[in-house]
C-alpha cells in the first residue's frame, strides 16, 4: 500500500471523529476524496506488529474479501514512523444508532440484523474456498457495522479481523467477563501466547457467539453478555414460553454448552413487533 507522510503539525490540524474507538480517529481529504485515518499503537511493538500484519494481509487478499467490508486504501507516517492507516470515509449511521432510533421500522433492523448471519454464511464460504483458511470477524458487535446512504450494511474497524495467522484483538464480547468466560465453556480457547493482544483464539464459534449475543441483545434491550448465567437460563425458558421460535432458542442455549454455535439468521424473520414487547418484559 501507498505510504503517505504528514508532520505533527498538519496532523494536528486534523478534524476528529467521535466513532467510539480506543484510538484517534481523524478525517482526512485526499485527492478529492474522503477518508478516515486511525492510529495504529506506535508505543507497543506488538500491537504495531499485529496491526500492520493484519491491514497488509487484507490489502493481499482485497480480490477475495467482498467490497462489503471497509478496506485499508493506505498508510500515513509521521516522524519516521507509520502512525496511521486510512479506510475510505463512509457517510451513513452506525448499526448501533440505527438499532436505537425509534423512528426506524423494526423491520428495518430486523433486516440489518439478519444481513449480519448472512455475511457470516459467506465468510464460511471463503474459508472453504481460498487460501484464507482463518478468515473471521473477530470483535463482532453492533459498532463494527455501518449502513451507508445507499442502505448497504458495511463491516468497518477491520483492523481487528483474524486473517492469515495474526492474532485477534481483545473484543467487546469476548473478554474474561464474558457469559461464556463465567461458565468456564471449554470450545472458546484462551490465547496465552500474549495477553496483551488478545485473550481468546477466535473462531467460528466466537463470531458465532458474539452474533447470538447480538440477536439476544436486540430481544432483551440490553446487553445479554453482562447477566448472571442463573438469568441467562431464566431468560431462555422465558423465551420459550412466550413462543420464540424453538430452533432459535435451541441455538441460543447452545452458546455456553459445548457444542458447536448455529447461526440463527433464518429464524429472524419469525420475530414479531408483538414478540419483541414481551421479550422485554422479563426482569433482567
Amino acid at each position: 500500500m501507498e505510504i503517505l507522510h504528514m508532520t505533527s503539525n498538519e496532523i494536528a490540524n486534523l478534524n476528529g471523529l467521535d466513532l467510539g474507538t480506543e484510538s484517534s480517529v481523524y478525517k482526512y481529504k485526499y485527492r478529492d476524496k474522503e477518508y478516515v485515518l486511525k492510529e495504529l499503537d506506535y508505543y507497543d511493538k506488538n500491537k504495531w506488529d499485529n496491526k500492520m500484519r493484519t491491514l497488509l494481509s487484507v490489502d493481499s487478499n482485497r480480490d477475495i474479501i467482498p467490497d462489503y467490508f471497509i478496506k485499508p486504501e493506505f498508510f500515513i507516517s509521521s516522524d519516521y514512523t507509520i502512525r496511521y492507516w486510512a479506510s475510505r470515509y463512509v457517510n451513513g449511521i452506525n448499526f448501533n444508532s440505527l438499532l436505537n432510533d425509534k423512528e426506524v421500522s423494526f423491520d428495518v433492523k430486523k433486516r440489518y440484523l439478519k444481513r449480519i448471519g448472512y455475511i457470516l454464511k459467506q465468510m464460511d464460504y471463503i474459508r472453504r474456498n481460498s487460501l484464507l483458511s482463518d478468515f473471521y470477524i473477530g470483535d463482532l458487535h453492533e459498532n463494527n457495522f455501518i449502513i451507508d446512504r445507499s442502505s448497504r450494511l458495511l463491516v468497518c474497524d477491520i483492523d481487528s479481523i483474524k486473517i492469515n495467522g495474526n492474532r485477534s484483538s481483545v473484543g467487546k464480547y469476548l473478554n474474561p467477563f464474558s457469559l461464556f468466560s463465567k461458565a468456564g465453556t471449554k470450545k472458546y480457547k484462551i490465547d496465552n501466547s500474549n495477553n496483551r493482544i488478545g485473550d481468546y483464539i477466535v473462531d467460528k464459534n466466537t463470531d458465532l457467539y458474539c452474533y447470538n449475543i447480538m440477536v439476544m441483545n436486540f430481544l432483551c434491550g440490553k446487553c445479554i453478555n453482562d447477566i448472571s448465567i442463573d438469568n441467562f437460563y431464566r431468560y431462555l425458558n422465558y423465551l420459550n414460553v412466550i413462543g420464540i421460535d424453538y430452533e432459535m432458542v435451541e441455538m441460543f442455549n447452545k452458546l455456553l454448552s459445548n457444542e458447536d454455535n448455529a447461526n440463527p439468521c433464518y429464524y429472524i424473520d419469525s420475530l414479531t413487533e408483538d414478540k419483541l414487547v414481551r421479550t422485554r418484559r422479563f426482569n433482567l
